[in-house]
C-alpha cells in the first residue's frame, strides 16, 4: 500500500497548469495508479497516467508535510519510456 500524501494546489499552480491544457482534478487522478517520482533536492518530479490514460508530468516541492504543486505538463516521450519501462 502507498502512503498517503498531502498535494497542495494553489491558485497560481492552477493557472500555471491551464497554461498546459491540464486541470487539477486531472492532477490529483494521477495518484490512483502507479507513477514514477525522480527526486532533485526538495524538488521532485513526478510522471504518471491519469484516469483517461494521459501521461502527465507533475513538478512538486516538499514542504514540512505537504507537496506544493510547481507546474504539471504532458509527458515528454522520453518521460512516457521512463514511465513504461520503471513502472510495472
Amino acid at each position: 500500500m502507498k502512503k498517503r500524501i498531502r498535494i497542495g494546489i494553489t491558485e497560481g499552480a492552477k493557472r500555471r497548469i491551464a497554461r498546459h491544457g491540464v486541470r487539477a482534478e486531472e492532477v490529483l487522478t494521477i495518484f490512483e495508479q502507479d507513477y514514477f517520482v525522480k527526486r532533485d533536492g526538495k524538488r521532485y518530479e513526478l510522471i504518471g497516467r491519469t484516469r483517461d490514460g494521459r501521461f502527465l508530468a507533475l513538478f512538486l516541492e516538499k514542504e514540512k508535510d505537504e507537496f506544493k504543486l510547481i507546474t504539471a505538463r504532458d509527458a515528454t516521450k522520453t518521460e512516457k519510456e521512463l514511465y513504461k519501462k520503471k513502472v510495472k
